[in-house]
């Protein structure tokens, strides 16, 4: 039971040390009451709930709640900015789960164990309950660890497809905002990357370097260098995608043995 014990300390107490999960919400008066039929000139038997739905009306002009507005999406941009959202398969990790392990002798049992062949078929018990426990310990970091890494190269293709759309539906071409969105993805992949994964990491890195030292005035004056970064997105989104759908046992198991490394999910 201690080997088994010793085999999980590293995993256990890295996903427990630095490891935050946030969920921000911010509440006020919106100034604001649902409209009813009378509201705007009709009558209600001749409006079906199952067909119309007629809204609110404001109490308050616009401009009066504005501030609070305001700080309201500056809250949520600020979490989303230094985050990553998990997809929705990880809420079973945070659910509240009891296991009941029995290791202590019950006292009555005690009382009849007589035999030594008894005591030792409890010594075998506490054992194979040790290590039950121990190799679900296991199973679950690995499917925690494999589901975080398959997140962070989603997240990674769909920036590149969110930003291909963009840049193909901008007026300019391509607006700065959106390069400046792949660099600050980057920087923060790092610091997500607990997981150690070096080859999404590593493409990252290659895309920075061939393809964001130029403004998005250089990539406006240039239909070479846009047809390029278009294609270099493409290419680093399917490349994410196929990464993502791709077994990443080996990288769990490098995961397991660097063990002493930090688990950092936050900027």
């Amino acid at each position: 039971m201690e080997n088994n014990n010793n085999g999980n300390d590293g995993l256990l107490s890295i996903l427990t040390r630095e490891g935050v999960l946030l969920k921000v919400s911010v509440h006020f008066w919106r100034g604001c009451k649902k409209l009813r039929p009378e509201d705007i000139g009709l009558e209600s038997k001749n409006l079906s709930d199952q067909l119309i739905s007629l809204g609110h009306k404001r109490l308050l002009p616009k401009d009066a709640l504005a501030t609070l507005a305001i700080i309201e999406g500056r809250a949520h941009a600020l979490v989303e900015a230094n985050t990553f959202p998990y997809p929705d398969q990880m809420e079973r990790y945070y659910g509240f789960d009891i296991q009941r392990f029995q290791i202590a002798l019950p006292q009555h049992m005690a009382a009849e164990l007589v035999s030594a062949s008894e005591h030792q078929a409890v010594i075998e018990a506490r054992q194979k309950a040790a290590q039950e426990a121990g190799q679900k310990i296991r199973n679950d970091v690995q499917s925690f660890v494999a589901d975080c890494v398959a997140s962070l190269r989603e997240q990674t293709a769909q920036l590149c497809e969110d930003m291909l759309q963009s840049i193909n539906g901008c007026e300019t071409g391509v607006h700065q905002k959106t390069l400046n969105r792949l660099v600050r993805f980057i920087d923060q992949f790092k610091s997500m990357n607990f997981a150690n994964d070096r080859v999404m990491e590593q493409q990252l890195e290659g895309v920075k370097k061939e393809l964001l030292t130029k403004t998005a005035e250089e990539y406006r004056d240039s239909a070479v260098a846009r047809a390029r970064l278009k294609q270099g997105l493409s290419q680093l989104a399917n490349q994410a995608k196929q990464l993502a759908r791709s077994d990443a046992t080996e990288l769990v198991q490098r995961f397991g043995e660097l063990g002493r490394r930090k688990f950092n999910l936050a900027a």
